[in-house]
């Protein structure tokens, strides 16, 4: 150990940009290395504070030479270091090694990752290639054709739906994105049934269905057992579809105060076909974890929005693996199997690497109608196209989308007002399960951010307070009938998990007077009295990260009039496709354009290790 002084504590401050978490991360790193230098200080903060910002790695070329970020005159340290010096400094630290060596950091290149990212990395590029590089099962092409057409009759002028399917019965490994009302459960449900249709003995197929939070598993399962009844299969295909999906944690078989998880690399899953829903809210670490445990003999299929927000912890799995903002062909030999197989094929065959013959992307929306402004306003701003986004909202041919500009607190307060006496005056009055939790569902309002008069925070505590002056609620009380509830915390005995949403209702019962309702992923109604809850928060909005999953009748982005790095088009584009029905967004002009225009970019290697040319 060096003689690592509290001089370094200088170095950085309040105005720093680093955090506490980060500060003590590199103080502790730059104690146990070598040698007492900057370098090591600077490099360890970084990286940590990556991290956060959802990055799985820094470039140090971004920032040698550069100034620090704050000025600090009892500072010893006034810029980074070069690059060259700060590579050699890292490299005889004691605390950085080559990819494959066991160090606190690794380096490749110029990239600094903390080990435990690098290898969730490395490990889950690993798992995909040698997944996507098995033998293909063996199809009878015959029979899936037939199969095809019977479970797709009227394809039009649309095959993608079918191409997924085929290319999910050709696969191991199949990811189906696409948009809203895109049909991607749909299409699944459709797949299950398929592969029950192609086996000889279809009993003894094990298929898990499974979702990152409860609610979105919740969702999978409506989706699934709404889609079965219409399938034109046979009753014993159709009773061996499951119509319960599981949470991620759930299926991987939690280890209560472990981060490993039962099922892993040494004891796989148990199942024939694993379909995951919303995979984009997948973190690096899960989705490396989940990778590991599926068996060789088991195929898998992702659902998902490439262009949604990626997960709230590091990295951007689901994008890499599609490779999000390009479009890929088939190879020639996916192409020729494809072909076979469904007749006046929209896809296209060229030189491509072995991972674009997993992606399917769906193209056609059957949810919105060409009048519908969310479709066409989700379209422009996946784009990026801010002109034809605010021409959209302007156009009052579009009563499914509305803007009104928020210019300061008052306006605000006019309008929540009369927004909350209309959806949420009826929460304090329902006592049938059911009820409550469709009216729950019927309308929401997100955030951009948690903190800051427009964040979560102050919009639930106005919300209550303006509920109140209308006399719907009474604030005798933390815990008060109609009060909408979010999990914030996970508890596997109860089976409530971080996301979950529930609503307060009254009780029949002499002892308890109100308790909380939740809608399992099975249908089922389950009551628990407040206080036996996880953590929770009161949810009359949501951050548009935890809406992730979920789907509303109507909903009410709320923005402000504050441009932030936070803004941006992916958070845009995932809070308008959570609503069914019709959206509001509440914001200035310039917040909407400069949002619009804000992509975000997380530092990741996985694209480039999956999708390079061999």
């Amino acid at each position: 150990m060096n003689s690592y002084t509290k001089e370094y504590w200088q170095i950085v401050g309040e105005e720093s940009g680093f955090s506490s978490i980060d500060q003590h991360f590199a103080h502790f790193i730059a104690s146990i290395a070598d040698q007492a230098q900057s370098s090591s200080f600077l490099a360890a903060a970084l990286v940590n504070n990556a991290l956060s910002n959802g990055h799985s790695f820094i470039d140090l070329r971004d920032y040698a030479d550069k100034p620090l970020p704050f000025l600090q005159s009892l500072s010893p340290v006034k810029n980074y270091p070069p690059l060259e010096t700060w590579l050699s400094d890292l490299k005889s630290s004691g605390i950085t090694g080559e990819p494959g060596t066991y160090f606190p950091l690794i380096l490749c290149g110029t990239r600094l990752y903390l080990y435990r990212y690098w290898r969730y990395e490395q490990q889950l590029a690993e798992s995909i290639l040698r997944i996507i590089n098995l033998p293909s099962p063996e199809v009878d092409k015959n029979i899936l054709k037939n199969n095809l057409k019977k479970l797709f009759p009227y394809t039009g002028s649309d095959t993608w739906q079918q191409t997924a399917a085929a290319t999910a019965v050709f696969n191991r490994f199949t990811v189906i994105s696409g948009g809203p009302g895109t049909g991607k459960t749909t299409t699944v449900t459709k797949v299950i049934a398929l592969l029950l249709m192609m086996q000889s003995s279809c009993n003894k197929m094990r298929i898990a269905l499974a979702a990152p939070t409860g609610k979105a598993a919740a969702r999978l399962s409506e989706s699934v057992r709404s889609t079965v009844p219409d399938l034109p299969v046979s009753a014993q295909i159709s009773e061996l579809i499951p119509r319960e999906a599981f949470t991620l944690h759930r299926l991987l078989g939690t280890i209560p105060g472990s981060p490993f998880f039962r099922y892993d690399s040494t004891n796989k899953l148990p199942y024939d076909l694993v379909v995951v829903d919303e995979a984009s809210m997948i973190d690096l670490a899960l989705m490396a974890k989940l990778f590991s445990a599926i068996p060789d003999s088991c195929r898998l299929i992702f659902l998902g929005d490439r262009d949604q927000l990626s997960s709230v912890e590091a990295g951007a799995a689901f994008g890499d693996i599609c490779d999000r903002g390009n479009y890929h062909s088939f190879s020639e030999s996916q192409f020729k199997k494809l072909a076979s197989v469904i007749d006046n094929p929209e896809f296209s065959s060229g030189k491509e690497p072995p991972i674009a013959d997993c992606i399917i992307n769906l193209q056609k929306s059957y949810r919105f109608r060409s009048v519908s402004g969310i479709g066409k306003l989700a379209a422009a701003i996946k784009k990026g196209d801010s002109s034809e986004a605010v021409e959209i909202l302007k156009n009052s041919l579009y009563t499914d989308c509305v803007w009104k500009k928020i210019e300061d607190q008052t306006a605000l307060n006019k309008f929540l007002y009369e927004k909350i006496d209309l959806w949420f005056k009826p929460f304090s009055n329902i006592s049938d399960p059911e009820s409550a939790i469709r009216s729950l569902e019927n309308f929401r309002i997100l955030c951009a951010l948690r903190k800051g008069p427009f964040g979560v925070e102050s919009i639930n505590s106005l919300t209550r307070l303006l509920l109140y002056k209308a006399g719907h609620i009474t604030l005798q009380s933390n815990i008060y009938s109609g009060q909408p509830v979010i999990i914030t915390g996970n508890n596997h005995k109860l089976d409530l998990f971080n996301g979950d949403t529930g609503l307060i209702i009254p009780y029949p019962s002499k002892i308890y007077k109100l308790k909380a309702v939740f809608k399992m992923p099975d249908a089922s109604f389950r009551f628990f009295h407040p206080r036996r809850l996880p953590s929770y928060e009161t949810a009359y909005s949501l951050t548009v990260h935890k809406s992730q999953g979920s789907e509303f009748d109507h909903v009410l982005l709320i923005l402000g009039n504050s441009q932030n790095t936070l803004l941006n088009r992916e958070l845009l584009y995932t809070a308008i496709t959570r609503a069914r029905k019709s959206v509001e967004i509440w914001c200035s002009e310039p917040v909407l354009s400069a949002a619009i225009k804000m992509r975000i970019s997380r530092k990741s290697g996985l694209r480039e290790k999956l999708w390079m040319m061999n």
